[in-house]
């Protein structure tokens, strides 16, 4: 059992175990419908079975680790916070209104709101923060849907996250259909999304609304426009700025990549293309700055003008002692331009690669180190490949990545994340979750080209 703040334990009663029987029985009866309906004769639903169940013994293993080993952290905080507004809105459901929707996350609000006694209360250290207390208000639906049941809405969530599993698969599927399992491996069983981006946690939000903008992105602009897929892209951004703002700081710049790309690419004039270039590229800052500007208030510490300070003082503080020694330094730096740019070498690397085999002081870095360590070996074959392409064949790697605007997408997208990440986060522990949502991308990008660099030497 774990000991909670306001509501006693967390623990697994026999209740519960019939709530998460029932709710399984419902997630595959609606997949069950939803693979005859749409993948009826479809390869690429070969692995859709496999990759649910997958994310969801991920999110069951997710929950165990924080209850029977760790007995704690910020998961059981999200859920006790969650908790105490689920029972809040069966105790008074006006109330509850107030404090969701309504009243400011104030010391006094809470006292006045949440009845102790009867709803437990919401965790201090999560209530006062705005991102934290989004993050548990994210998951209080789910909790009313399964009685309040920690494991029953770890399954729950499991199964939403794996609609940002799913999506992005189907995606990569259309454009590399030969590629079916490496893209299965890629974006439905690698073990560190698995366990990460399952449970009651921000990451799992952020993996999955970081999924599916790109997907909803990918539709805007490779099919016909449709105005429900702009709506939702742009729900996603808003679930994205007001969990973790950074997502967005680099993703909309490796999308204004993609967009350029895209349709200048498709100019087969050349004077055309050079003309069309600077339109389309005024077009995609304007989008970028629109974007920033619509939600620039509720980005805080990563607006544009406070990102550079934010990232140093992050830094400094996830190196400290009371971390457990679990931490990395890339060097000093200094909130200029200039001094974050000189760290790009280091925090990249660290992003992509660390922990390393030699650096691991826990089973899950383990689990992150073998990954990094493979994926490594492949970037090395990659190297190996373009030089080689380079010197005998023309760079024919690089002549692929030109015609992918995806694939371009990916690396421009994984090279600043990884460079956010490794830049802001010292401690290993946090940068193998906060690297969750962009390990995909990354790993599709890496099985792409080696699989389709063997047609290319």
């Amino acid at each position: 059992m774990v000991e909670l703040v306001y509501q006693g334990y967390l623990d697994f009663s026999f209740v519960e175990l019939i709530i998460c029987v029932g709710w399984l029985f419902i997630i595959y009866f609606f997949a069950t419908w939803y693979r005859g309906r749409y993948g009826a004769g479809n390869p690429a639903y070969q692995v859709f079975y496999l990759g649910l169940t997958a994310k969801i013994v991920g999110a069951i293993l997710f929950a165990l680790g924080y209850t029977v080993v760790y007995k704690g952290g910020d998961t059981i905080g999200y859920y006790e916070t969650a908790m105490s507004y689920s029972k809040l809105a069966m105790h008074n459901p006006i109330n509850f209104l107030k404090a969701y929707f309504v009243v400011e996350n104030s010391q006094e609000s809470k006292m006045n709101l949440f009845p102790v006694d009867q709803t437990g209360m919401p965790v201090d250290y999560l209530y006062v923060d705005n991102k934290t207390l989004f993050t548990s208000k994210f998951y209080v639906p789910f909790l009313l849907l399964t009685g309040n049941g920690y494991f029953a809405c770890s399954i729950l969530v499991g199964a939403l996250s794996f609609i940002g599993n799913w999506g992005l698969y189907l995606l990569f599927y259309r454009k590399y259909p030969d590629q079916k399992w490496l893209l299965a491996i890629a974006i439905l069983f690698l073990p560190s999304v698995l366990f990460w981006t399952g449970g009651i946690s921000k990451d799992t939000i952020t993996f999955l609304f970081t999924c599916s903008s790109v997907y909803f992105f990918y539709r805007l602009i490779e099919f016909k426009y449709s105005t429900i897929y702009l709506l939702l892209f742009f729900f996603c951004l808003w679930i994205l700025v007001a969990v973790k703002p950074y997502i967005i700081l680099v993703m909309l710049p490796s999308m204004a990549v993609w967009f350029l790309h895209r349709y200048t690419g498709k100019i087969e004039k050349r004077l055309i293309r050079i003309i069309a270039l600077p339109l389309l590229l005024t077009i995609s800052v304007t989008i970028m700055l629109v974007i920033f500007n619509l939600f620039g208030e509720s980005m805080g510490k990563f607006s544009v003008d406070q990102a550079l300070e934010t990232a140093v003082v992050t830094q400094h503080d996830l190196k400290q002692d009371y971390y457990g020694g679990n931490s990395f330094d890339i060097g000093e730096f200094d909130a200029s331009v200039s001094g974050v740019i000189s760290k790009f070498p280091q925090a990249t690397f660290a992003g992509l690669f660390r922990p390393t085999l030699l650096e691991v002081k826990t089973p899950l870095s383990l689990i992150s180190a073998i990954e990094n360590t493979f994926l490594l070996w492949l970037c090395f074959i990659l190297l190996l490949r373009l030089l080689l392409g380079g010197m005998y064949k023309g760079a024919p790697m690089i002549d692929m990545l030109k015609a992918e605007p995806v694939l371009i997408f990916c690396l421009v997208f994984c090279l600043l994340f990884a460079f956010m990440i490794g830049l802001t986060t010292s401690n290993f522990g946090a940068l193998v979750r906060f690297k969750s949502p962009m390990l995909p991308f990354y790993a599709t990008l890496i099985f792409v080209l080696v699989s389709r660099g063997k047609k290319l030497l």
